[in-house]
């Protein structure tokens, strides 16, 4: 694909992304990210910034994708997120994205689901992340969830959802802020528009 046929969703991205990193304090977070997850305090602290300085550029960065959080105790631990970088590069260089095959990805999410529910979660990881990703189809892009909307959902296919909300997020397929969760850009769900009894994709 040559950069100049780049979609304008693309574009938006690209912008996105490396706007994101146009700030030295967000590079430096970055790489603080890069050695281990941190909590908002660590990083103040570290970068000797005020706490709202912090939250400001974690925003920023969550909402590129570039960092998740998770929720521990009362603190918010955030990770570091490549995938949005590694997409980039494949834009910048002109590459098509190698999605996996379909059928691997279907033939995982028989093999994990019987009527249209998930009978067991995946050990191993290539595996979870075929089944995560059906799964983030069953969101609209650009829609913010409340939590008990998202809960609804994932229940559907799995009692423990609150472990595949959780996953999602660690594996960059979702962000959360506020008690609202929404999907990240380019989370390239395969087939998940319907689910196996033929039903519409929830919205």
């Amino acid at each position: 694909m040559a950069l100049s046929n780049l979609s304008s969703e693309q574009l938006d991205r690209l912008v996105e992304v490396y706007k994101a990193l146009a700030d030295p304090a967000r590079i430096r977070i970055m790489a603080l990210l890069s050695e281990g997850d941190l909590n908002g305090k660590e990083i103040a602290e570290a970068l000797s910034l005020s706490q709202p300085t912090i939250t400001h550029h974690m925003s920023v960065l969550r909402n590129a994708g570039l960092v998740t959080v998770q929720r521990v105790n009362t603190s918010h631990l955030y990770s570091q997120n490549l995938r949005p970088l590694l997409e980039m590069g494949e834009y910048l260089r002109g590459e098509e994205r190698h999605e996996r095959p379909s059928n691997e990805s279907e033939k995982v999410w028989n093999d994990f689901t019987e009527n249209g529910k998930l009978k067991s979660y995946p050990a191993q990881r290539k595996k979870r992340l075929y089944i995560l990703e059906r799964l983030s189809g069953l969101f609209s892009p650009g829609v913010k969830y409340p939590e008990r909307e998202v809960n609804a959902i994932l229940s559907q296919y799995h009692p423990d959802y609150a472990t595949l909300r959780r996953e999602m997020i660690m594996n960059g397929l979702m962000a959360r802020d506020k008690g609202f969760y929404w999907i990240l850009p380019h989370s390239d769900a395969s087939h998940a528009n319907e689910d196996d009894n033929g039903n519409g994709q929830h919205r």
